[in-house]
């Protein structure tokens, strides 16, 4: 959020510069109308709190984390790049990075403490595919899939679980079979995951509104 804030207030010094030299320019948004980093801080809050149904305070906390989370998951990619077969970010029981990694080398754990938080970083090895190939492997079959398949609607590397999930509408059997299918070719285990059908896709939209 502070990053957008900062992002904001530039554009408008920016637009006020090219105003000043004489361009024509749309004038620069009211400053005043920004909200501060705490205030804002404090109305994203309430929406995760809300619809996560958790206390103010927890979902402060959790958004803090993963505010400082960046860099450090930015440099855990790069760092075990040549291992990394799955990073995310846990809330429960505890702040915590997973990063899965290919072989059996134990990494000891790392502890950041900000803000009166914590975020433990945690290595579980032996993970049977490397993210990058699996993700290769995924790209190369998916476009095939799709075309052909109508009823697939999407599909990811789920890197906390190095499943390929694939994303089918329900009652598709056929596109359900063709997508497990795929599990010989990619080498990983395949999870489909159906979703409302066509006809019922608006009111689901509606429902998210």
């Amino acid at each position: 959020m502070r990053e957008k804030l900062e992002w904001v207030v530039c554009a408008a010094v920016a637009g006020a510069l090219t105003f000043s030299g004489g361009i024509a320019a749309s004038p620069p948004p009211d400053l005043g109308n920004i909200l501060g980093y705490e205030a804002a801080l404090e109305v994203d809050a309430q929406n995760v709190a809300t619809s996560l149904k958790i206390s103010l305070e927890e979902a402060k906390s959790r958004l803090k984390v993963q505010e400082h989370s960046s860099p450090i998951t930015e440099r855990l990619r790069k760092q075990y790049e040549s291992r990394l077969a799955g990073l995310y970010i846990e809330h429960e029981p505890t702040h915590r990075i997973v990063v899965r990694l290919t072989g059996h080398a134990v990494i000891r754990p790392e502890f950041h403490h900000f803000d009166g938080d914590s975020l433990e970083v945690a290595f579980v090895p032996g993970a049977a595919h490397k993210l990058s190939h699996l993700q290769k492997r995924f790209d190369k079959v998916f476009g095939r899939l799709t075309a052909s398949t109508p009823a697939v609607q999407g599909g990811y590397v789920d890197e906390r679980t190095g499943e390929v999930v694939i994303e089918v509408l329900r009652g598709e059997s056929k596109a359900k079979a063709q997508a497990m299918a795929l599990r010989s070719e990619i080498g990983a285990p395949i999870r489909v995951v159906e979703l409302p059908n066509r006809t019922n896709c608006s009111l689901c939209m509606e429902a998210v509104k």
